[in-house]
């Protein structure tokens, strides 16, 4: 949308007046100094961001317990949102309407399907091993190996998460989809037209 553009125009303005600063060696007024060094703190490069992961090695196991972790937490938050002590305090101070289970459900839903790809990756990839002069090492992180405590638990976690979340959110999804017969029938009788003309 045209909101979006603009955003990202006045961030990479922004981003780029940060960089001003640093850039060339001018003596600036001291007002755009502070600012400039203030924005380069808010907007960190994606250079740096990069620079960091490359210093600091996160391990697979690492990875597989953040992201599920942070997909636990977002959920929690979500429901904590919408809870009904919440919804008085939102009522009052922002005048808004309350939330129903619906609302909940639903943004929890987009939560959940925005974050598959990833999580599914790399629940999946705990599974896979390959044995190098006889020791079984993790194929995504050649520094951990397949023999010990920390693997068997990460197993062991990647295996609830492929059952409850790799395979059951999109069989949850086919159950909803098929509670809404008359929708489906729409897009059916829509998408036959459409593909008729």
């Amino acid at each position: 949308s045209e909101h979006a553009a603009a955003v990202q125009i006045v961030l990479g303005a922004l981003e780029m007046l940060a960089l001003l600063n640093s850039t060339f060696s001018v003596q600036w007024p001291t007002a755009y100094a502070y600012l400039t060094e203030h924005l380069k703190g808010v907007f960190l490069g994606v250079r740096e961001i990069f620079a960091i992961t490359c210093t600091v090695h996160i391990d697979q196991f690492a990875q597989l317990y953040v992201w599920t972790g942070t997909v636990l937490a977002v959920c929690g938050l979500i429901a904590l949102w919408h809870a009904p002590a919440v919804q008085s305090w939102r009522r009052r101070r922002f005048d808004t309407k309350p939330s129903t289970l619906h609302d909940c459900i639903t943004n929890i839903f987009h939560w959940l399907f925005l974050c598959y790809p990833l999580v599914s990756q790399i629940v999946f990839s705990i599974f896979v091993c390959r044995t190098i002069d006889g020791t079984p090492y993790l194929e995504a992180d050649y520094t951990l190996t397949c023999d010990t405590p920390a693997y068997r638990a990460a197993l062991g976690w990647s295996v609830v998460w492929s059952i409850v979340y790799v395979c059951g959110f999109p069989l949850g999804l086919l159950y909803a989809l098929s509670q809404e017969k008359q929708w489906i029938k729409f897009v059916e009788e829509n998408y036959r037209v459409a593909a008729d003309v």
